[in-house]
């Protein structure tokens, strides 16, 4: 099983950026988004970090350059 940590941001980091004010209904499918991940990468058993990234751009419908 994959774990996930979340961690602090750091101090110097702003929090009053536009993830601070996002409405439930995006904070909803950023979840799902992730839980969909997370489970492909342990159903495809990757447990490397190149390929988790590759992954997980894949189902974010990020475009490697």
């Amino acid at each position: 099983m994959i774990r996930t940590t979340i961690l602090p941001a750091p101090a110097k980091w702003s929090t009053s950026g536009p993830a601070d004010r996002m409405n439930p209904t995006e904070l909803a499918a950023n979840q799902f988004r992730m839980t969909q991940t997370r489970d492909k990468l342990a159903r495809e058993r990757i447990q490397d970090a190149p390929n988790a990234m590759a992954v997980k751009a894949r189902q974010s419908g990020i475009t490697e350059k």
